[in-house]
């Protein structure tokens, strides 16, 4: 299974994650998969990255799909 071996072999936040699949599909299938080979816009919302502001506390603040949106909106508070 393609998905729990690029787990298995991939460490969280070092690199973008575009970047380490495409390394490690290459890897694994010797096929080079493009930046523009991803559609991102195809991704379903429920699989999509949903980023969270939470306070000292750990408490949730706000959340969004869109980090540049989140940042926007926190602006005047953070």
């Amino acid at each position: 299974n393609y998905a729990d071996a690029f787990l298995a072999r991939v460490t969280p936040m070092e690199a973008p994650l575009l970047d380490s699949l495409e390394k490690e599909l290459r890897r694994m299938t010797g096929v080079e998969v493009l930046r523009e080979d991803w559609n991102l816009e195809q991704v379903p919302e429920h699989l999509k990255v949903t980023f969270r502001a939470v306070d000292h506390r750990n408490r949730k603040l706000k959340e969004n799909k869109d980090l540049h949106e989140l940042k926007e909106s926190l602006k005047d508070k953070v």
